[in-house]
């Protein structure tokens, strides 16, 4: 029906569209030959690394995961119901751009503070889950800087962005949601996914960076940080899905961009490759984030690649 491939429906921070040709180059060869033929994102994010491989590869099984229980409903609804997710949205779409700016400033403080409402929900049935999707959506396209952000008390707080006409993609969201029919959609700690992982498992994992430095920090993307504890859990997890045989990617800053002596991935990954790679983000907590970063690139040795770089470390 379209001639195009779909592409992440939300906005994320770290997402990963402007380094798709980055990281294109570190899929692992078995892709290619059909050796490898399982994919799994145990952050997933917007999924632009999800979205490319479902529409260049040939996968048999396909499993996203994320913490955050507001995004993966977002990715449940698309998943089973983004008809009537597009209906609600034009409806809105239409009477936000009809506003004048203080009306549209209004409007964004009620569906946040009727989205927070809804999820203070203990159980959250199908029509919970469309409904928060809905506003999900509207937030992130209005929000400042398309940001997700929550509070200690788990509400969303990103203020409104002033954004006078709103767009909204809805030709790729029904794509996203076709493409998403068979995928396997979690939301659970990265820890229970092992029983998934196969010897042709193709797994990669961007989780919430390591801070670098305060321009550039934003993990606060659930009431609960990601810190170094839980870095250390996710290198664990890496070497326990190593020994299984699968293809591993990993992505993260890179800590000497801001201290040389800071050994934290090079230390934690050992017997992995890690290649330092300039990358870009659209999204940081501050202005003066966005733009070239360091990151790295972290893979075992089942991830074989077609063109083989330098690695950062000696392991």
């Amino acid at each position: 029906m379209y001639n195009r491939d779909p592409k992440p429906f939300l906005k994320w921070a770290g997402g990963k569209t402007l380094m798709l040709p980055i990281l294109r180059e570190y899929y692992p060869e078995g892709l290619e030959d059909g050796t490898i033929n399982r994919y799994m994102e145990p952050c997933v994010g917007a999924g632009a690394v999800l979205f490319d491989l479902l529409s260049h590869y040939d996968l048999v099984e396909v499993t996203i995961n994320d913490i955050n229980k507001v995004l993966i409903t977002c990715y449940r609804v698309m998943q089973r119901n983004v008809s009537r997710l597009i209906s609600i949205l034009e409806e809105w779409q239409r009477v936000y751009n009809l506003m004048a700016p203080e009306q549209q400033e209004q409007m964004y403080y009620e569906k946040r503070d009727r989205m927070n409402h809804r999820k203070r929900k203990e159980i959250w049935g199908k029509e919970d889950e469309l409904i928060i999707a809905a506003h999900m959506l509207f937030l992130n396209r209005t929000c400042f800087n398309g940001l997700y952000r929550e509070n200690r008390k788990g509400d969303f707080n990103v203020p409104f962005n002033r954004i006078r006409t709103i767009n909204f993609d809805f030709e790729n969201m029904y794509l996203a949601g076709e493409v998403l029919k068979n995928v396997r959609i979690l939301q659970q700690d990265f820890n229970t996914l092992t029983p998934y992982v196969t010897s042709r498992t193709f797994i990669y994992v961007d989780p919430p960076y390591r801070p670098v430095n305060k321009a550039v920090a934003f993990t606060d993307f659930t009431k609960d940080a990601f810190n170094d504890e839980d870095q250390i859990r996710l290198g664990n997890w890496a070497k326990e899905t190593d020994k299984l045989g699968a293809a591993i990617l990993l992505s993260n800053s890179n800590p000497q961009s801001g201290n040389e002596e800071d050994t934290f991935f090079t230390d934690l990954y050992k017997g992995f490759d890690i290649f330092p790679v300039s990358g870009k983000r659209s999204i940081s907590s501050k202005l003066s984030g966005r733009g070239k970063t360091g990151d790295l690139l972290i893979k075992n040795q089942y991830a074989r690649l077609k063109n083989a770089k330098e690695t950062f470390s000696d392991n």
